[in-house]
C-alpha cells in the first residue's frame, strides 16, 4: 500500500520473539516460565536464592532460550533477540517474595 501511495519506506523484518516470551510466562500444563518457578518458589517457606536458582535451572535447562554460566551459579540467561539478558537469582529474591504488597499494587476496592 505505501508504494501505492508513494511513500518511501523500508521493510523490517521481525523474528518470531515466542519462545522468548514462553521462557519467561509459560505456565502448566504446557510447562514452567521463570514466573512460574519464581512463584512456586515464592510459596515455599524456606525459598532461598539458591533455591530458585537451582529449580530454575532445574525446569528449564532444555528450554532453547534459558541458559546458565557455571561460574556463576546463581544467574540466569534469557536468549533474547537482541542478545543475551543475564539476571541474578540472588540479592534478595526469596527476601522480596516474603515482604507484603505494596499497598498501591492490591486493586482497590469498589
Amino acid at each position: 500500500e505505501y508504494e501505492n501511495e508513494g511513500i518511501d519506506w523500508t521493510k523490517v523484518e521481525f523474528s518470531d520473539n515466542q519462545d522468548c516470551v514462553d521462557v519467561i510466562e509459560m505456565a502448566p500444563p504446557r510447562g514452567l516460565g521463570v514466573l512460574s518457578v519464581l512463584d512456586a518458589q515464592c510459596r515455599f517457606p524456606k525459598a532461598t536464592d539458591s533455591t530458585l536458582a537451582y529449580k530454575l535451572k532445574e525446569e528449564l535447562a532444555d528450554h532453547s532460550h534459558f541458559d546458565t554460566n557455571p561460574r556463576l551459579p546463581d544467574d540466569f540467561i534469557i536468549l533474547h533477540y537482541a542478545g543475551q539478558v543475564r539476571r541474578g537469582s540472588g540479592g534478595g529474591w526469596a527476601h522480596a517474595c516474603a515482604q507484603p504488597p505494596h499497598p498501591a499494587s492490591l486493586p482497590s476496592a469498589f
